[in-house]
């Protein structure tokens, strides 16, 4: 279809409301047009909807935005002169975020356990008024309004995609027909209040998630039903984010053609979520989406820099997905022109790199990402959707391959090793899956206790207790080489409750728990402004130990979820313990990421800065060496194909890399 050739996108978001007869006056489908061909964009997607819920298209469900009142077709000619000079659309609709149908069908709305909805309310902390009306995707009616939209649409004009944003829940919904579906489903009510990691909540929550997958999947199915053969999209932003509660799952992932949402974090959080979304694809490549405003949309003047832009655009390239830019069209229905001569700039840059997209990553490390995993448990702050794009971090910075797998998605054979945080037992056949992994050859570090299959299989114990105090500390062994800054009288801190595993284990302790002299809720203590170590234990901090022909490592703390250098040492030390030397290694500084591609006998290396700079500083030059099959017969910088000299010892061939800014790629020939 047309994504599978498509690298450059836009959108331009138009959530405008009507009060105002200025509003969307001056929308020319020409000048729209000329700005999308000035930034060379080969796919546009284009606003049908929006979270206001006026329509820009003719309809009888619902209300037209009164701007194309008398001129009905505007939008539809753009969509026309895109696809007619080669730009494909893809049409945008907003779900479960509609105030029109909010303010028009009440009996419609999510509704608080008070049974109040959010638009309109005014936050306590800000003052601002919640300006979004959610709507239910459990009502009835409100599903057949969505069809009904839809046979609108199709009917409107021809388009190459449709993209569906909101599918998630905003806030738990205790409306009559959550309620009434959740009783016959379960024989209980939602549970109201703060959630805890109980049976209920967890029950809740794969509720959720079911009902939005199911919603999502009959979006797309009757999409494809009445447009025919076109692409369908739903925003899975919040798949790649921490967050626990917003109905996202694999199935929704697999009623999408490809993955894609829009992010606004750092450069490492992107470079995340682009293996994340790698990963979990239908079809490559996938989206990533980023605005042009800067931090955010909010700033509608602010347009990131020519270098942001670069290295946000680039960085993606790296990975092999396609970029989706942002913007905003202002109020009254123009866009700055400047802003379009900038993405062109940079989309001219990467549009070179296009052709050399291909290839399968070359990873040591997979990071097992979880659906199921992302609540707290034990008043501990760390998750696995927190943790794991702490150590994604850690790995470029320390320059160790990588990538993303999980329960539903992604082969564990593919990786050396293959690193598990907080997982609980929820994973379900995840758990059988890495200890199959292990059982047959595979390496595995794993940490927290929150999994008693996994303890129980591997250390063949998972009777544990939780620390008093949520300041512990870890001391070596002496048994591997690892925390040799760190002894019993001043052992590694580490923060969270800790499991404390009683009685005999599988394995070799290589570290053990140090407490402090007191535990957190104590009103006594030894030192006023922290808690020191102060009793030594024997309880296990870091095991290693053989399940069948592989080995792993458990780690009842969890230092993947802290910051400071020591950490990170630990972790890249235990890595490099269980993997050996990395397939891919560079002398390059801590920002730049080398991400390795290979078809047959080629490998495609990209070097990327990763840069939220206004300005991206300058890099001196360094080597990046790699492991590969045969013998190289060439080292080409792309994209002009210009050789430059190269050595080879043993497997291993390295390339020096100078000139270097924001980006670069090589080819790498072996015969």
């Amino acid at each position: 279809m047309w994504f599978s050739h498509s690298y450059r996108r836009h959108l331009c978001d138009m959530h405008i409301e009507d009060w105002d007869e200025r509003f969307l006056s001056e929308f020319d489908p020409d000048a729209y047009y000329e700005n999308l061909k000035r930034a060379d964009v080969d796919a546009a997607m284009i606003y049908l909807q929006s979270h206001v819920g006026l329509c820009n298209f003719p309809t009888k469900q619902g209300k037209m935005h009164r701007a194309f009142m008398g001129r009905e077709n505007a939008l539809a000619d753009l969509i026309n002169k895109c696809r007619a000079n080669g730009i494909s659309v893809v049409g945008y609709y907003s779900l479960t975020h509609d105030n029109v149908a909010y303010d028009e069908h009440p009996d419609w709305r999510m509704l608080d356990e008070n049974g109040n909805g959010k638009r309109g309310t005014k936050s306590k902390n800000s003052g601002k008024y919640n300006r979004y009306g959610y709507v239910c995707p459990n009502n009835e009616d409100y599903r057949a309004f969505t069809y009904r939209r839809i046979d609108e649409m199709a009917a409107y004009a021809k388009m190459d995609g449709m993209f569906y944003d909101m599918p998630f829940w905003p806030h738990y919904c205790h409306c009559e027909k959550c309620e009434a579906r959740f009783l016959a489903e379960t024989g209980e009510r939602i549970p109201t209040g703060e959630f805890e990691a109980t049976p209920i909540w967890l029950t809740f929550l794969r509720k959720q998630k079911e009902w939005m997958a199911e919603f999502i999947q009959s979006v797309t199915d009757y999409t494809k039903k009445v447009m025919g053969e076109v692409s369908v999209e739903h925003n899975v932003a919040f798949a790649a984010l921490p967050s626990y509660n917003k109905g996202m799952s694999i199935e929704l992932l697999r009623a999408c053609d490809y993955a894609g949402g829009d992010l606004y974090g750092t450069a490492y959080e992107q470079s995340f979520t682009c293996k994340y979304y790698y990963a979990t694809t239908t079809n490559q490549p996938f989206e990533y989406m980023f605005s042009r405003c800067t931090p955010g949309l909010r700033k509608h003047t602010l347009t990131k820099s020519e270098d942001r832009c670069l290295s946000a655009v680039m960085l993606t390239c790296a990975n092999h997905g396609a970029t989706l830019v942002i913007d905003a069209i202002d109020p009254v229905g123009t866009l700055d022109s400047r802003v379009y001569d900038r993405i062109g700039k940079v989309f001219e840059t990467e549009k070179r790199y296009e052709k050399y997209l291909y290839g399968t990553p070359v990873a040591d490390v997979g990071f097992y990402y979880s659906f199921h995993s992302r609540h707290p448990e034990n008043g501990n702050e760390y998750t696995n959707g927190k943790c794991v794009p702490k150590m994604t971090r850690r790995m470029i910075e320390n320059h160790i391959p990588h990538g993303i797998v999980g329960g539903e998605f992604g082969k564990f054979e593919d990786y050396k090793l293959i690193f598990a945080s907080c997982l609980t037992d929820e994973e379900g056949e995840g758990i059988d899956k890495l200890l199959d992994y292990v059982r047959e050859g595979g390496r595995l570090i794993f940490t927290d206790g929150r999994s008693k299959r996994l303890m129980k299989a591997l250390l063949g114990n998972d009777t544990v207790t939780v620390s008093p105090s949520n300041t512990t500390y870890i001391a070596p062994t002496g048994a591997a080489p690892i925390l040799s800054d760190f002894n019993e009288k001043y052992p590694l801190s580490v923060d969270g409750f800790m499991p404390l595993l009683e009685g005999d284990h599988n394995g070799t302790a290589l570290a053990t728990v140090v407490m402090p002299y007191t535990g957190t809720y104590e009103n006594r203590f030894a030192s006023i402004h922290s808690n020191p170590p102060g009793v030594p234990t024997n309880y296990p901090a870091i095991v290693e130990g053989a399940y069948g022909k592989g080995k792993f490592i458990w780690m009842a703390c969890v230092p993947e979820f802290e910051t400071e250098y020591e950490y990170g040492k630990l972790l890249c030390d235990l890595i490099r313990w269980m993997i050996g030397e990395p397939s891919v290694y560079t002398t390059a500084p801590a920002d730049v990421e080398i991400v390795t591609f290979q078809e047959g006998k080629e490998y495609l290396c990209s070097a990327a800065q990763l840069s939220d700079d206004y300005c991206a500083r300058e890099i001196p030059p360094f080597e990046v060496s790699l492991r590969v099959q045969g013998k190289a017969q060439a080292v080409l910088l792309l994209p002009g194909e210009i050789p430059i000299p190269f050595k080879q010892e043993g497997d291993r061939v390295t390339f020096g890399v100078k000139d270097f800014r924001i980006f670069d790629m090589f080819k790498i020939v072996t015969e």
